[in-house]
C-alpha cells in the first residue's frame, strides 16, 4: 500500500444522524436525518471533534416524544462504514459518576453532548 492509499484510509468522516423515527426489526427501517458530519484525519492526533447538534435539541424540546436519540456512524472517506466488531467506535454516558468507574484508555474515542439545561 503507498503512501496516498494509506492516507485515503486515514480519514473518516463522523455523521450524526437524529433518530425520527425508530425502526422496526425486520419490518422497517428507521427515519433518521443528518444533522451534522465532518471528516476527520484519525492520526491528526486531535483531542475532540465538535458537531452541532441544535437542531435536534430543538426538535426533542418542542416534542420531547419524539426524542428518540441520536445515531452516530463513522466511515471511511468513500462513505464506507466502519467494522463496528473491530471496537466500538463511540461511548455515550449521561452520568460522569458512571464515566468516572470506566477504565478507558486514552485512545478510546468518547462523545459528550453539552447543553444548558
Amino acid at each position: 500500500m503507498n503512501y496516498e492509499e494509506d492516507k485515503h484510509e486515514q480519514i473518516q468522516r463522523i455523521i450524526v444522524k437524529d433518530i425520527l423515527q425508530p425502526g422496526i426489526k425486520g419490518i422497517s427501517k428507521p427515519v433518521l436525518r443528518i444533522v451534522d458530519s465532518v471528516l476527520v484525519d484519525s492520526t491528526s492526533g486531535e483531542n475532540g471533534v465538535s458537531l452541532d447538534v441544535l437542531p435536534a435539541v430543538q426538535r426533542w424540546t418542542k416534542s420531547p416524544e419524539h426524542n428518540h436519540g441520536l445515531l452516530i456512524e463513522v466511515t471511511n472517506r468513500d462513505g464506507v462504514l466502519l467494522d463496528r466488531n473491530i471496537r466500538p467506535l463511540v461511548v455515550m454516558k449521561r452520568d460522569q459518576e458512571e464515566y468516572n468507574d470506566l477504565e478507558w484508555t486514552s485512545l478510546e474515542p468518547i462523545l459528550f453532548l453539552y447543553s444548558d439545561d
